[in-house]
């Protein structure tokens, strides 16, 4: 389908924006909500569907001609060797970079942007002095931290088999945005953990980063204090730079995880202590100032 936005209501100047999907059958339903949320926000809409089940795709192909919207779709579905998440999603964003627009951002296909996103990431795409963009991502049972999403076209590469991330070379300019929140799950009625656990284990080898999302699935399965130990095996395998990376976010992502393990176990010295080490990590980013703050007041009570 090529055809106007109907809520492209911008000058022709205005920079165009590509939004990169990949997606399966099983997240067919979350199509329409997402669409929703994010119209107008987009030029260009890539899909890549990754499943031999097409429902997915033919739930965006039905959204996209009832809304003129400028579609443009593939099939990734043979994977010999394991699903592969940064490969699907770097390859989706080389399509969304080849329509030509100036900026890319990519949503899962059970993502919802909350009300007002679309107008800051049109005023996000008239940064001149930007190259990708980070938005809050408010994920269920993990909690709310960065992550990248918006790229300037040629910037930004996708690694990784499952939590994937984004990595850039010393000319790319970085810069959160607070403004910008996007709900992972709004309708939280299924559960990959289980799946997620076992292709981490099998990456672990060479992949040491994926301790921090390993933690983050005991966590989320209620297995506290093995993600207690994970979280503290990935701070420190990150700070002794044994890992493939270090990144600010991770770490500050890790250690605020800590922080909350600690204040849901009433050990609120504990929790000061992570949330202010999670700060020194990355000033920039406000959770953590709100914790503190919150749990300032409640002392003084």
């Amino acid at each position: 389908t090529l055809a106007p936005s109907k809520k492209t209501n911008r000058p022709t100047s205005a920079p165009e924006i590509a939004l990169y999907l990949i997606g399966h059958a099983a997240d067919a339903l979350y199509v329409p909500q997402l669409l929703a949320s994010v119209d107008g926000a987009f030029d260009y809409l890539i899909y890549v569907d990754t499943s031999k089940d097409k429902a997915a795709k033919q739930a965006v192909e039905s959204w996209a001609a009832q809304h003129e919207a400028k579609l443009r779709g593939y099939d990734l579905d043979d994977w010999p060797d394991g699903f592969h998440f940064g490969k699907a999603r770097q390859f989706a964003k080389e399509k969304a970079e080849a329509t030509g627009a100036e900026w890319v951002f990519w949503l899962d296909l059970d993502d919802v942007l909350k009300p007002g996103a679309v107008e800051r990431i049109r005023m996000q795409a008239e940064a001149k002095d930007v190259d990708a963009w980070g938005w809050i991502y408010d994920v269920k049972g993990t909690g709310r931290f960065m992550r990248e999403r918006m790229t300037r076209r040629g910037h930004g590469t996708w690694h990784r088999r499952i939590h994937e991330l984004m990595h850039f070379d010393g000319g790319s300019r970085l810069k959160p945005d607070n403004d910008v929140d996007v709900l992972h799950m709004p309708k939280d009625d299924k559960s990959n953990h289980a799946a997620h656990i076992k292709i981490l284990w099998e990456e672990l080898p060479n992949f040491g980063p994926n301790l921090i999302y390993l933690a983050k699935e005991h966590k989320n399965c209620g297995k506290f204090a093995q993600a207690k130990e994970l979280f503290e095996m990935a701070v420190a395998a990150m700070r002794a730079e044994v890992v493939d990376f270090v990144n600010q976010i991770e770490l500050y992502n890790a250690l605020a995880d800590l922080a909350k393990l600690a204040h849901s176990r009433g050990d609120l010295l504990e929790a000061r202590a992570k949330f202010l080490e999670a700060l020194a990590a990355d000033p920039q980013r406000r959770e953590a100032y709100f914790y503190l703050a919150e749990m300032a007041c409640v002392q003084k009570k």
